[in-house]
């Protein structure tokens, strides 16, 4: 009797073993095979090869039945064997007829690693014997730079950037060369086989800038662009918003436009900066029921959400609306809006998806990938499990997309887009919630917490509660709204924080319903709420 066959992926050897075996089994031969040796090839991320097969001529006795003796890591072993024969090394086999099936798992090539492996399958019996040699090659993805997240910085500004694409892992090393047209950047670190963190150069200036990757043997071409913008000078400004509240706002360094949901009508709406005085007539697009609004990694689309199945691609210089993509029919036609899946938080990760989740269900996001027009549920995807549970949740995003704070009625978690990872974080138990530029620290009511490679951990106080807070880039600096002023606190060291400067007064109050947002040098805070947006200079 034999079992069924272990493992999703395997390659096949095929015995055979004529007549019924005993004195009346006929004349015994000896055995013979079609092949002795098998290729296997792989990617990195990519899944397992194919099954092969080999056949073993009949030897009509059961007696002869030979032994198989399997070895190297090119193959993967069970923890029993269903095999007829001594020293099976764990393998499975079927039988059909006279032939004996022997299955052989082939091991999944991310736990192998970038290389050559072989492994042997020696079969023999009294008569005869054979060793079948398996190799099997593991490539990296297929080479390119797909995209750099944050994509736009400021002259001046030296910061930790995300590089997304594929066949990193063919560099030889862990610390390759990354440019930015000409320059190169420095502490460049390849994560996996998709992912190198950088720092980008201080002394680019305004322009945009191609971004390379070269390693020991290999350069990858690139569609990634990373655009630096001169530090805008904004004056303390204000903005009025009728007693109105806004569902969020989003500022765009690139255009020097602040966008916002309006709270009543859905309606989104484009502030846009003349180079001296921000318009107080906004541009806008009758988005009726609009929830939620983010800008892609590359700032080249606004994603809106409102209430709906769809997600709706928006041109960030005109508000024109490009198209309307419903995920319900990329997902599944079972799906009913009524019940499930009527999307209203948005964030966006660093490898370019869009992730959306109803606040009313309890674990899934989904991920929209606007180049493929593909969706994924974060279950389907691996990037949770049964034990999360989320309810009237919010998303905030890093400014790199590395990471996303999901923050639920009960319970908080960080989705790690870069490791494909959902936790459980127990010490965000405050609001109001923001991240730094890579994810990497978290200001939640007045507490300050810092990843410390085995997740967060308590660093600090802010020592005034904050009405709204918002987090430097590189996480050393907090701005904290505590109605009616705005205070900057120093948050890098252990401890209570140290205020820098005085308390810096509003031209303005913002109202209720207040949101903030600060431009990537640290030197602009705008606050906005139902009355006002305030624009605040940092001196």
């Amino acid at each position: 009797m034999f079992n069924k066959i272990i493992g999703s992926t395997f390659l096949l050897i095929l015995l055979s073993a004529c007549g019924g075996g005993g004195s009346g089994g006929g004349t015994t031969s000896s055995l013979s095979i079609s092949s002795a040796s098998l290729s296997f090839a792989a990617q990195i991320g990519g899944s397992a090869p194919s099954s092969q097969s080999i056949t073993i001529a009949p030897n009509k006795s059961d007696a002869l039945i030979p032994d198989i003796i399997a070895t190297g890591d090119a193959i993967s072993f069970g923890s029993t064997s269903s095999c007829v024969g001594g020293n099976t090394a764990n393998l499975d086999c079927t039988r059909t007829g006279d032939d004996i099936i022997v299955t052989v798992p082939v091991p999944d090539p991310d736990s192998l690693g970038i290389g050559s492996h072989t492994g042997s399958i020696l079969i023999e019996s009294s008569e005869s014997s054979f060793t079948v040699t398996v190799s099997y090659t593991v490539s990296g993805a297929t080479p390119m730079v797909n995209q750099v997240s944050p994509y736009l910085s400021e002259a001046g500004l030296s910061h930790s950037v995300t590089i997304r694409g594929g066949g990193f892992s063919n560099f030889g090393t862990t610390n390759p060369t990354v440019s930015f047209g000409a320059t190169a950047g420095t502490n460049a670190t390849v994560v996996n086989d998709s992912t190198i963190t950088v720092d980008i150069p201080s002394s680019l200036t305004a322009g945009s800038y191609s971004v390379s990757v070269t390693g020991i043997t290999t350069s990858f071409p690139s569609t990634a662009n990373l655009v630096v913008v001169n530090t805008p000078t904004y004056a303390a400004a204000t903005i009025a918003q009728g007693s109105v509240p806004r569902l969020k706002y989003v500022y765009d360094d690139e255009r020097q436009l602040l966008f916002a949901v309006n709270a009543v009508d859905g309606v989104i709406e484009q502030y846009t900066y003349s180079g001296t005085a921000w318009n107080s007539t906004p541009v806008t697009l009758a988005l009726t029921g609009g929830a939620d609004i983010v800008l892609s990694t590359d700032g080249a689309t606004l994603f809106a959400v409102k209430h709906d199945n769809n997600v709706y691609e928006i041109d960030p210089d005109t508000l024109a609306l490009r198209s309307t993509v419903e995920l319900k029919a990329l997902i599944s036609s079972s799906l009913n809006c009524s019940i499930d899946h009527c999307f209203d938080t948005a964030a966006i990760s660093s490898d370019g998806s869009g992730a959306f989740l109803d606040s009313n269900q309890f674990r899934e996001i989904y991920f929209y990938d606007d180049k493929s027009n593909t969706v994924i549920s974060s279950p389907d995807a691996g990037y949770e499990d049964n034990t999360i549970s989320i309810w009237n949740a919010k998303l905030y995003r890093s400014r790199s997309g590395d990471r996303i704070l999901i923050d639920g009625a009960s319970n908080d978690y960080i989705f790690d887009s870069i490791e494909k990872n959902t936790t459980l974080i127990s010490n965000v138990t405050g609001t109001p919630i923001a991240l730094n530029g890579d994810g990497r620290v978290i200001v939640s009511g007045t507490s300050v917490l810092k990843d410390s490679g085995n997740g967060y951990i308590a660093y600090g106080t802010l020592p005034t509660t904050p009405t709204k807070v918002a987090v430097s880039l590189d996480g050393n600096t907090a701005y904290v709204y505590a109605d009616p002023v705005l205070k900057v606190y120093d948050i890098s060291a252990v401890g209570t924080a140290t205020q820098i400067g005085s308390d810096i007064s509003l031209a303005a109050t913002p109202g209720f319903n207040t949101e903030m947002a600060v431009a990537a040098d640290g030197s602009t805070v705008f606050i906005a709420g139902a009355d006002n947006i305030v624009v605040v200079p940092i001196p």
